[in-house]
């Protein structure tokens, strides 16, 4: 999943079966999916959660009501500007809208123009004033690990103590890049213990990133249970839940979290992408292809062409496969032009599949080496699969493992590159460990997990 959006808000590619990997996009993937909320998680546990037991609270009702007031509050915001254009306060908050209208519509666009408007911000504001845990968050967006750090520590050096909130979101953006730096120990320690409901979500993308689903599943249903939060909220922390349940192989409560948040925020494209998928795993694949045009065509993202690219090779279909890669490279070209750090991974798996090895190896790697967590590792080993290199992906693996990664869809690429190695021994164990985390990671169907979070 592409990491997800971090700030918190107080206004208001083609095929993966080469190496076994079906590592596409998701937007709530990262550890930072839902920081904004700041509700205590509840302590109550009951098992199940019935996702038809959740109702929202306040907030618009559908995506089209969301993305309504989100244009009206950006324009609001920029109207203030306007009239104090040097007003770092002022350009703060026209930063904060345009993050809070990318949070629904993942556009690059705005993701690029609130981080250059912090920028400026920062750069106008008196030391060590200014919108400090912003720049850091929003920088944190786009994989600007850098700027995070350097915004932190101008945060550090502010006169007056943070309160609870700031403290608690520069915690967990620290807890972050430790862990997208495969600093996982120290990650683990950063985001240890209170009740923030933005720390209890990083340690559920840690468990899964660990291996422990279930885990990450219980920490999300917590979160789950806190009442009232809008229904944008509670749909993103659905699709989550839906992630982690894939992660699992459990496709039927995948399929049912995915419902639900489609339910619950009318709309919201990519709850739709989810559902989409979720037809494919049940044999519906006539189904899922309709389901996912409709929402490529609509917004023209590019991993969802690229869910399309894996329906129509299923079928040999090779004049879909070409037009839905077509897509999926303007898409993607879009992106990579206005954040080209921030799509590396994922636009170098699309490099992979249209033939330009050599660039996509280039690309991938040097997004691995900046953030040696799971998210480039499975972006990198499928390139590597792509361009046959199995030593590579054994060795890239192995390092992630002693860090203390684990994947099912890693370790089942590990055992293909041995098995082209002629280890069988021990690939026929790696696929076992594979299997233990996600029992369904060998199906064939499994190919057509494109959204997903492991």
């Amino acid at each position: 999943m592409r990491n997800a959006y971090v700030t918190q808000e107080k206004d208001g590619a083609g095929r993966r079966t080469v190496t076994g990997i079906a590592a596409a996009v998701l937007v709530v993937s990262g550890v930072a999916a839902v920081e904004y909320f700041r509700s205590a998680p509840s302590t109550v546990e009951a098992q199940p959660l019935d996702p038809a037991s959740l109702t929202p609270g306040y907030g618009p009702r559908t995506f089209a009501e969301a993305l309504a007031a989100a244009d009206s509050n950006l324009e609001g915001k920029r109207y203030l500007l306007a009239r104090e254009p040097g007003d770092w306060l002022r350009m703060e908050g026209v930063a904060r809208a345009l993050l809070a209208r990318a949070r629904l519509t993942a556009s690059a666009e705005d993701m690029a123009e609130a981080n250059r408007i912090l920028e400026e911000a920062i750069a106008s504001a008196p030391w060590p004033s200014g919108p400090t845990l912003s720049r850091a968050g929003a920088a944190l967006l786009i994989h600007d690990l850098a700027n995070v750090e350097k915004a932190l520590a101008r945060f550090d050096e502010s006169v007056t103590p943070p309160n609870v909130v700031d403290a608690a979101d520069a915690q967990g953006m620290r807890c972050e890049v430790a862990f997208e730096r495969g600093r996982i120990a120290e990650a683990q320690r950063l985001c240890a213990g209170g009740d923030d409901l933005g720390l209890s979500l990083r340690r559920a993308n840690m468990a899964l990133a660990g291996g422990d689903p279930a885990e990450a599943a219980r920490l999300v249903e917590i979160a789950l249970r806190t009442p009232q939060q809008s229904p944008f909220q509670l749909a993103r922390l659905m699709l989550q839940r839906s992630a982690i349940a894939l992660g699992a192989g459990d496709w039927k409560a995948a399929a049912a979290w995915a419902r639900a948040a489609d339910a619950r925020f009318p709309g919201y494209w990519l709850a739709e992408a989810f559902v989409a998928q979720a037809l494919a795993l049940e044999g519906d694949t006539a189904g899922a292809e309709a389901a996912y045009r409709k929402v490529a065509e609509r917004t023209g993202d590019p991993d969802v062409y690229g869910a399309l690219v894996v329906l129509a090779e299923a079928r040999g279909d090779e004049a879909a496969k070409a037009r839905y890669l077509a897509g999926a490279r303007k898409g993607w070209e879009a992106r990579a032009a206005v954040l080209p750090q921030t799509y590396a991974g994922h636009y170098a798996e699309h490099l992979a599949l249209a033939g330009d090895i050599d660039r996509a190896l280039t690309m991938a790697e040097s997004d691995y080496a900046v953030r040696p967590y799971l998210q480039p590792m499975t972006d990198y080993v499928f390139v590597l699969g792509v361009a046959g290199k199995h030593e590579a992906i054994v060795r890239v693996v192995e390092k992630g493992e002693a860090a203390g990664f684990r994947s099912a869809s890693l370790k089942l690429a590990k055992a293909d590159a041995l098995d082209a190695l002629g280890r069988t021994d021990e690939a026929g164990k790696v696929r076992k460990e594979a299997l233990a985390i996600n029992p369904r990671v060998t199906d064939p169907r499994q190919a057509f997990v494109h959204f997903r979070q492991d």
